[in-house]
């Protein structure tokens, strides 16, 4: 690894924005490896401060592609912050190869990483989705019902124009959301 690797990773903290974003292109221009990736994911999951998290989640996601191979398996992280991040995260580089894992995501324990999942699904829009986001309006439960009818309205597919009718009139809070989607 390069030899300034510790100075990044205290750089991305640093309380002036400027030298943040000097340090998202600084990440940018190394080659993607496991270390670098993981070390990031740790930064993402230090809760108490905000701006290196921030600055760490935007350079994963400014990595993109030659990140996921390291960024995917952390779906399956003991710690549900960290998956609801990775998730998050997914969402926003928008690549169908997360599509497989974002939906096992959509069994996991936490309901926020669940959640997290459907969004991504949404962002994503691909049609394979789709069938797993309308199972997903039959769960009693409004706030992934509110999730899937989103990343539904998203993805723009016709299968699920049926299903979303069969909402209408079933909560009052979907209503409007359905009527929408």
């Amino acid at each position: 690894a390069p030899h300034g690797l510790p100075f990044l990773f205290e750089a991305l903290g640093d309380s002036e924005w400027r030298v943040r974003k000097a340090t998202i292109s600084a990440f940018l221009k190394l080659e993607c490896d496991a270390q670098i990736v993981e070390k990031l994911i740790e930064c993402v999951a230090c809760g108490d401060d905000a701006a290196r998290r921030n600055t760490a989640v935007e350079v994963l996601i400014q990595l993109g592609e030659s990140a996921l191979p390291f960024i995917l398996p952390k779906l399956a992280h003991p710690n549900r912050e960290i998956r609801k991040f990775i998730a998050d995260i997914l969402g926003e580089i928008k690549n169908r190869r997360a599509v497989p894992e974002l939906m096992m995501s959509l069994t996991d324990p936490d309901e926020n990483v669940q959640i997290a999942a459907v969004e991504a699904l949404g962002r994503i829009r691909d049609p394979h989705a789709v069938e797993s986001l309308i199972q997903l309006l039959r769960r009693e439960d409004t706030l992934i019902q509110y999730a899937a009818l989103k990343a539904l309205q998203q993805i723009k597919d016709s299968r699920a124009v049926e299903p979303i009718i069969g909402l209408l009139g079933k909560k009052i809070v979907l209503e409007r959301a359905a009527l929408e989607a």
